[in-house]
């Protein structure tokens, strides 16, 4: 199967864009590990702001977004180095009553070379309690179709 074309990605996958910057590069030229995971929670705001039209990202406003992570996996592939543009994918894979998973990789600006991967799954939690607590009606419309032609997508690489 030939991989997606990120300019137009298709439906289930969500491209971000962005670029390293010197700070964030260590002594040996490449994207500090700890580095990885702040884009990946980059790319998830944005993948929020677009799937939900959210203004501003508040708790208060978007409950949705009070949720803390469960679990990270990445694996680091092929050093990112310098201060270069990169591409985050990010991909639904399980959306629960109050869990989603998502799986993420980076890759060259052009796609051409995958850099890392991993999963991040975050757990729903209440504002008033903190507890776990399921997602809105608005997100699971939103979200179940992005994590269904997400998977499909998987399958079909």
């Amino acid at each position: 199967m030939s991989a997606p074309d990120y300019n137009s990605p298709p439906p289930g996958l969500f491209v971000y864009r962005t670029r390293a910057h010197f700070y964030e590069i260590d002594a040996l030229w490449v994207l500090h590990h700890s580095r990885y995971l702040q884009f990946v929670e980059r790319a998830q705001q944005a993948l929020f702001d677009e799937l939900m039209g959210a203004k501003e990202f508040s708790p208060e406003k978007y409950p949705d977004v009070y949720v803390v992570v469960k679990r990270m996996e990445i694996d680091y592939l092929v050093p990112l180095r310098g201060v270069a543009p990169f591409l985050v994918t990010l991909r639904g894979i399980k959306l629960r009553e109050a869990g989603l998973t998502v799986g993420f990789e980076f890759r060259s600006e052009d796609g051409a070379i995958l850099h890392a991967r991993g999963e991040r799954t975050v757990c729903k939690l209440s504002l008033q309690t903190n507890e776990p607590t399921g997602w809105s009606v608005e997100f699971r419309a939103k979200y179940e179709s992005w994590v269904a032609t997400g998977a499909a997508l998987a399958e079909k690489s």
